[in-house]
């Protein structure tokens, strides 16, 4: 019951009760001891007191020392499994005081970090798949482009041709314009020159 009622109290209070118990109450009792004590039998009560008050407060310093190190073990043995990765350990929350509060907020850090990273993982594969798909499209609109260039290449080929046969057209028809002409105005002359 001492030691349940020991782990739930703070730190500080806890190494007060410790050096208040293994300090101050042996000099206290040494001090009143010794005022009603007169012979060796009363002299060795109080060093038998003394004694056991010493005792017990060792008791307690290595009850409290026991419990600091036990959560700072815990808490050492989840920090350096989170640094190398590894987010499945947690370590016990045995107390209410300044290492439980730690330990539990260690705890609480490594499940919300391992949930973090799982979630930028899967964003990550999302993405990686998202990636592969536009990587795809890319190339069907590649392909696509191309074949296009092709098409427009023989489009204009094709232009060019009919180019060139329009103007071969265009030059026949002004030859004939000029030839029509020519006639017309040797026409216009033999008119003239029968009318004479």
């Amino acid at each position: 019951m001492l030691l349940s009622v020991l782990a739930n109290l703070g730190l500080a209070s806890r190494i007060f009760i410790a050096t208040l118990v293994s300090g101050v109450v042996p000099v206290l009792l040494v001090t009143l001891l010794a005022k009603g004590a007169s012979d060796d039998i009363g002299w060795s009560f109080v060093a038998g007191a003394v004694a056991l008050t010493f005792l017990f407060g060792v008791l307690c310093t290595l009850v409290i020392s026991r419990s600091i190190s036990e959560s700072l073990v815990g808490l050492k043995s989840v920090l350096l499994s989170a640094a190398n990765g590894d987010f499945s350990n947690s370590t016990k929350v045995e107390s209410n005081d300044e290492f439980g509060i730690v330990c539990g907020a260690a705890n609480t850090t490594v499940t919300k970090l391992s949930s973090t990273l799982k979630d930028v993982i899967s964003s990550a594969e999302e993405l990686a798949s998202s990636s592969g798909e536009l990587m795809g499209l890319s190339g069907q609109l590649t392909s696509s482009v191309s074949t296009a260039a092709e098409q427009a290449g023989m489009a204009s080929g094709a232009a060019s041709a009919v180019d060139e046969r329009l103007q071969t057209v265009a030059t026949a028809a002004a030859e004939m314009t000029a030839s029509i002409s020519e006639i017309a105005r040797n026409s216009h002359e033999a008119a003239s020159i029968a009318q004479i």
